[in-house]
């Protein structure tokens, strides 16, 4: 099995720290992982390390931190929509079976897997508003109709979702 594993940040905090393990621990079982990161950093160093497949491409969160839409909202969607299909054609390259996006900050796992017609399993980590006063581009009710369509969900407390 082939899991595409998709991350947000580059640093080694809890939520990649928390990858990294899963990934290893993966091994035992022969699954084959490959990461999808948004920049070059600890993270991509630790999976050459573990000599884990990984590509970066500069896909942008979901989140913000003003409570109002603003300009900087539409220009994250249009860069996505733009990376899509370059993402979407190296997910194709490596034959992956399932997604797994280790965050509620990104929905380009969701986005991946729909057009891809993979399974997607959202890992939800964080409260968002309440951990890090982020809110959801498109409001809280656009993200439970995306989180609705994973094929499971992952979380840290019901609380969280």
């Amino acid at each position: 099995m082939r899991i595409l594993f998709i991350t947000y940040y580059s640093s080694l905090y809890g939520a990649n720290r928390s990858l990294l393990n899963l990934i290893d621990g993966l091994k035992q079982f022969k699954v084959e992982s490959l990461v999808l990161c948004t920049s070059e950093g600890e993270i991509t160093k630790a999976l050459k390390e573990m000599e884990i497949p990984f590509a970066v491409y500069s896909f942008k969160n979901w989140m913000r931190s003003s409570s109002k839409l603003n300009i900087r909202t539409l220009v994250r969607l249009i860069i996505n929509f733009i990376l899509l299909p370059f993402i979407v054609i190296q997910v194709r390259k490596w034959n992956v079976n399932v997604i797994y996006t280790n965050s509620s900050v990104t929905q380009i796992g969701a986005l991946i897997a729909i057009i891809l017609k993979k399974p997607h399993i959202w890992h939800i980590r964080e409260f968002g508003k309440l951990d890090y006063q982020l809110h959801y581009d498109w409001g809280r009710k656009a993200f439970k109709k995306w989180l609705n369509k994973a094929d499971a969900v992952i979380s840290i407390s019901n609380a969280v979702i």
